[in-house]
């Protein structure tokens, strides 16, 4: 009688220790559809911003993705891009040497820099690099835009300037 009592409690035990199991996969299932929409809304944002944005190791200096603006700006498609030093399109006036590797203490570094193109015109942008931190590794969030049409202005207003300086001189 006691065998048969063992038997129920171990069988109850097993049926308990089963629900807990199936639980915990229902869970992790939530769960990982849960970081599949994450995922696919942060593609999504990344996809469609209208500023270029590069992801880099902070090791290699190698870019580890780029969104569609960061292509139409660098003037390559995203297999010519990814893989590549981020010196290649961005800071290569700076002798390659990386702002954010040379100054470790900075945690985000701004500027005016250029983007040089295939076809070797460069274009002028305003650029922001942060350090951030992905599955454990260090890397480098690089966010840019194009300033080529801030910069034809700010050109005309000095031209504009300088010629209402010698209109007034002449006059």
């Amino acid at each position: 009688h006691q065998a048969v009592g063992a038997l129920e409690d171990e069988q109850q035990e097993l049926l308990r220790v089963n629900n807990l199991q199936a639980q915990t996969i229902i869970e992790r299932e939530q769960a990982q559809e849960i970081a599949r929409e994450q995922k696919n809304r942060l593609q999504q944002i990344l996809k469609n911003l209208p500023i270029g944005v590069l992801i880099i190791d902070a090791k290699s200096l190698k870019i580890k993705e780029a969104n569609p603006a960061a292509e139409s700006l660098i003037g390559k498609p995203l297999e010519n891009i990814v893989d590549c030093f981020c010196q290649a399109f961005v800071c290569r006036e700076n002798n390659n040497e990386c702002p954010m590797v040379l100054h470790p203490e900075k945690s985000k570094e701004q500027g005016e820099y250029f983007i040089t193109r295939p076809d070797g015109t460069q274009v002028p942008i305003l650029k922001s690099v942060s350090q951030i931190e992905l599955e454990g590794e260090p890397h480098f969030l690089e966010a840019f835009i194009d300033i080529s049409d801030k910069k034809r202005l700010e050109e005309e207003l000095q031209r504009s300037q300088k010629m209402e300086l010698v209109g007034t001189l002449a006059g």
